[in-house]
């Protein structure tokens, strides 16, 4: 909005409301006392214009986009520290700490099968493999065995902007009330670690309702997010509506082709790319598209660093787009390029 307002033509500007029989050049008494007040307010322009766009939801970010969203009751979902299952061969006490890979994690819940939270919020509970060997950070009397679990509940990081703007967006568009499908979607995204949701309503006749869950990473949630889902919306939805909250069901896309690479490249590095490439499309479009498109699969191989060209392109042994089910996603499956 305020281009326009450079040093030079703010500059420009106040010599011209000076008299023309003072002398004005360049290096002048008038020219050097206005020109460091005409490169401040150059700079004022420029931090207006950052205000406006601060304003505004659409080019607003972080926090200032999170004081406009909450004005509908809209709040950015903070990140949540992964829970991990602890396997040790005595029981450990609630508070007992161990790290593994510098991934330090504390007992939340006793006993020989116990209950490990990390203690840094976001993804990186997650990293440390199913299978890693803990240690603990104070001597325990008879531990011998402490080795890393599953995940049972993963961590995530915090909301995105553009995902919080998309919630944003939604609430002011779709009003939700009256327990309307809006609402169900609603209550849905407000519980963190979830993205995304679909609801199904009268799904086994009046007065049932499905709300089909999708996680922050794109994928089917935890049973435990599921019921932490389930139990939100109970709390909040009208009476007499029996509830029913399921994860997405995930659907691996295996994907073969053959590749012609640039001399020297991996092709176990191109797989790798390319999986992390068509894991990130996925997750954006979970429940958003019942179609996998096999145009776009294909195309997106040449885009991969090193790739020259591609044939036989293969998605679960079809050459043809996949149609999925209302309540089902995408995943990634095997990669598997062959080298010619």
């Amino acid at each position: 909005m305020f281009e326009d307002r450079t040093f030079e033509k703010i500059l420009e500007e106040m010599l011209n409301d000076i008299p023309d029989e003072f002398d004005k050049r360049e290096g002048s008494i008038i020219y050097l006392a206005l020109a460091p007040a005409a490169a401040k307010l150059s700079e004022a322009y420029v931090a207006l214009d950052r205000v406006l766009d601060l304003v505004f939801a659409e080019t607003s970010e972080g926090e200032y986009l999170e004081r406009r969203t909450s004005e509908i009751g809209v709040f950015k979902k903070r990140a949540i520290k992964a829970i991990r299952e602890g396997i040790f061969n005595r029981p450990v006490d609630v508070g007992a700490r161990f790290f593994v890979d510098n991934v330090y994690y504390v007992v939340i819940e006793a006993g020989t099968s116990a209950k490990l939270q990390c203690e840094e919020a976001g993804t990186i509970g997650n990293k440390p493999p199913e299978g890693s060997v803990l240690l603990p950070l104070d001597n325990i009397d008879g531990l011998e065995t402490a080795i890393l679990g599953k995940i049972l509940s993963p961590g995530v990081e915090e909301e995105e902007d553009s995902y919080l703007y998309a919630r944003y967006q939604e609430k002011a568009s779709k009003p939700a009330t009256s327990g309307n499908i809006y609402h169900y979607l609603q209550w849905a995204k407000e519980v963190p670690g979830i993205r995304t949701a679909k609801v199904f309503p009268r799904w086994q006749g009046k007065g049932t309702v499905r709300v089909v869950v999708v996680g922050s990473d794109g994928r089917a949630p935890s049973q435990e997010k599921v019921t932490e889902v389930f139990n939100h919306i109970a709390d909040n939805m009208p009476i007499d509506v029996d509830l029913t909250v399921d994860p997405a069901i995930e659907v691996p896309i295996n994907i073969s082709a053959d590749v012609t690479l640039q001399p020297g490249v991996n092709v176990e590095s191109v797989e790798s790319a390319y999986s992390a490439a068509i894991e990130k499309l996925f997750s954006g479009l979970a429940l958003t598209t019942n179609t996998v498109r096999y145009s776009q699969l294909s195309s997106m191989i040449l885009d991969q660093a090193g790739v020259v060209d591609y044939q036989n392109v293969l998605i679960n042994n079809e050459t043809s787009n996949l149609i999925l089910g209302d309540d089902e996603i995408a995943v990634v499956g095997t990669v598997t390029f062959n080298v010619i």
